[in-house]
């Protein structure tokens, strides 16, 4: 009786050991016919042993019946590593001949043997060892050898190990022999797969491995238990064909290096346990069509060329119905990091996500989920995306408690929840952004329901009433309205609301303050819709819109900044120069007053780290246009004032309504009296447009 170390299940039947049955384990010899002779001996089950050596299959081996393959260990490939033998004669030409090359890895000098004429040489006192750890290296022999003499130079990694070797175009082992059987209660444990050539790809190279060429198809299986192996250079790990069943499998304890994918499964595939996993270099390590359950931890996924975990969730019109992530760390990527969708249940728990994108220098997010049902995220931390931290929309409920830190890491102007289109979300957590144009630490678009707290200094786009933000106050001014708006009509809602301003330094000197922002105005149900899409919206502040540069290396014109607002004249342009408000014709000078946009030129250049902010004065006037949608409610982003003085500003700013006349959509009829609500926000720190 043999014991599972997954499932705690007894396979009964005889052992039988492949050598009895023609196995050779040389590394050159097919075995693969011997090792099926082994298991179709056993008709009734029982354990097949493939004990140490190199086992080279070129023929493809079928298991079924409550087979256990049984190697003798794991190959240790210490990092990344590679075997063989080189052998030289030593030609009378070189003769006598000391220093001898070697084109795999010596990790230490155990790791290798030397012999001259077949006889083992002693490392240090008959031969040195040069370049170990690294691909390829030379031997110094003491005493140089003659003509003819024979230098073999073997290594010695897989002594005590069973290394299962496979052909390219290959799959080592699969578990459909003849008429769709499906294998029940079977395993694989206790050795190593790879390549009929193990290499290692470079640090920021993509993975080495051999097409078509995979270790285990799983597919018409039950209860399948795979435990204690290593991969290495291989197309496909573990994997599944499409439509063909795996139910419950128990993968642990796993290692893969410079591989294609770890686990790819296709439709039909259910109720997966994954656990202790460390992958490193692969493109892909969990890449699932329809995979239906899941519950996978404590995995390390580290530096995916691709993805880590790629379309886990339901294929095309299809929801799988559970997958529970926990105590997993996912480092670095290509492209997205994890990437999950169409999963009915979506649990997520102690997950690090760092550094998606840093494998290609690109723009990538590091976690998206979409089009699932019931999504929750808490723990762990996505951390240092060289995009958005997390992307979640198009979902029915969402729990979110992970926080998010450094979004757009190297990049800047990255959002770090991007969370729309949900029909409710909840949030607990806290986000920092990056950059000198930092995009907004949460932006909920138009999730239908948002909730909870975010703890960031940074502006969070599309809340309700309910979400609370530290570094945040957010007024809710009731306005009374006058009147009918007619074609072409201009009407004041208000004037005067009064706001304040406390601005001030922060620790490194870069200027910070406060910020208004007027983003949302409400509308009471009931009125006509006529002209509707022809309303919009008009904001009178102190400053409207701005620029502003931190200098982080001389430009070309180190003097002249570029401003994008219009300016009523050279006067009407106030500019601040690391805080201090700078004088006309002294400090600077205009052109392209009375038009959008221009230039300021400075009297002196900027210094590299110079923060220099330039917008209108009190006096100007800045319009922008929205359209109020089916329910009522106009949503947009107005930066109106920003404290870049360091001191306490008390201003007022008011709102205006226009019907457009070229809309064609005649007047916006509802009753005088009405109340309308108008959203603003005074923030610690103003970020980029909106």
């Amino acid at each position: 009786m043999a014991l599972t170390k997954s499932a705690n299940r007894m396979i009964s039947g005889a052992s039988v050991n492949v050598l009895d049955f023609g196995a050779k384990g040389d590394g050159t010899t097919d075995d693969g016919p011997a090792i099926q002779l082994a298991i179709n001996s056993l008709p009734n089950g029982g354990t097949v042993l493939i004990p140490d050596g190199e086992f080279l299959i070129s023929t493809n081996v079928s298991i079924t019946k409550g087979i256990r393959v049984l190697g003798a260990g794991r190959v240790n490939f210490n990092g990344y590593t590679s075997s063989g033998t080189t052998s030289h004669v030593v030609a009378a030409s070189s003769s006598p001949q000391t220093v001898f090359t070697y084109p795999f890895v010596v990790p230490t000098a155990a790791d290798v043997a030397v012999y001259k004429n077949n006889v083992l040489l002693t490392y240090g006192s008959d031969y040195s060892i040069q370049n170990m750890g690294n691909v390829g290296g030379t031997i110094t022999l003491t005493s140089g050898a003659t003509t003819n003499q024979i230098i073999a130079i073997t290594t010695q990694l897989f002594q005590g190990s069973t290394l299962i070797r496979v052909s390219d175009g290959v799959t080592a082992f699969s578990f459909n022999k003849g008429n769709d059987i499906i294998a029940f209660g079977c395993s694989i444990e206790q050795m190593s797969f790879a390549s009929t050539a193990i290499a290692q790809s470079t640090y920021n190279g993509a993975p080495i491995f051999k097409a078509n060429t995979h270790a285990i198809n799983m597919s018409h299986t039950a209860e399948l238990v795979l435990d204690r192996l290593d991969f290495m250079n291989l197309d496909k790990c573990i994997f599944t064909l499409e439509d063909q069943v795996t139910v419950k499998p128990f993968i642990e304890d796993m290692t893969a290096k410079d591989c294609n994918y770890f686990l790819k499964t296709e439709d039909a595939a259910a109720d997966f346990t994954v656990t202790n996993l460390s992958l490193i270099k692969m493109n892909y390590g969990i890449h699932t069509t329809s995979l239906d359950g899941l519950v996978m931890s404590n995995a390390t996924i580290y530096r995916s060329y691709v993805s880590a975990m790629y379309d886990v969730g339901g294929g095309v019109d299809q929801i799988s119905n559970f997958i529970n992530i926990s105590n997993c760390h996912f480092f670095e990527s290509g492209s997205t990091l994890c990437y999950f969708h169409s999963i009915s249940q979506l649990t997520i728990t102690g997950c690090d996500f760092v550094r998606a994108g840093l494998v290609t220098n690109t723009v990538q997010t590091g976690l998206l989920i979409y089009n699932s049902e019931t999504v929750s995220v808490s723990g762990g931390m996505i951390e240092r995306s060289l995009g958005d931290g997390a992307q979640v929309y198009g979902n029915r409920y969402v729990d979110f408690a992970t926080n998010i830190m450094y979004s757009g890491y190297t990049k800047g102007n990255r959002t770090g929840l991007v969370a729309y289109d949900n029909q409710s979300i909840n949030v607990d957590c806290n986000i920092t952004c990056v950059g000198v144009n930092a995009a907004a630490a949460a932006n909920f678009q138009n999730s239908k329901s948002v909730s909870g707290v975010i703890t960031s200094d940074d502006i969070v786009i599309g809340r309700t009433e309910t979400l609370v933000q530290r570094g945040v106050t957010e007024y809710v001014q009731c306005l009374t309205f006058p009147s009918v708006i007619g074609a072409s009509g201009n009407v004041n809602l208000a004037v005067n609301i009064p706001y304040f301003l406390n601005g001030n330094i922060n620790s490194v000197g870069a200027l910070s303050g406060q910020s208004l922002v007027v983003y949302e105005i409400e509308f009471p149900t009931g009125g006509s819709t006529t002209g509707v899409e022809g309303l919009t919206f008009r904001v009178n502040g102190p400053t409207q819109t701005f620029n502003n540069y931190i200098v982080a290396a001389p430009p070309s014109s180190p003097t002249v900044f570029a401003y994008t607002f219009t300016a009523n004249s050279d006067s009407s342009i106030a500019v601040y120069k690391n805080g201090t408000l700078l004088t006309l014709t002294t400090d600077y000078t205009v052109s392209g007053a009375g038009s959008p946009g221009g230039n300021i030129t400075l009297t002196s250049p900027a210094a590299v780290g110079d923060y220099i902010w330039a917008g209108p004065r009190n006096d100007e006037i800045g319009d922008f246009s929205t359209v109020l949608d089916s329910s009522g409610r106009m949503e947009f982003r107005k930066q109106i004032d920003y404290n870049i003085t360091g001191g306490n500003i008390s201003d007022t700013f008011s709102l205006y309504l226009f019907n457009n006349p070229s809309s064609g959509l005649g007047s916006f009829t509802i009753a005088p009296g009405s109340i309308i609500k108008v959203k603003y926000k005074v923030c610690e720190y103003a970020i980029a447009t909106y």
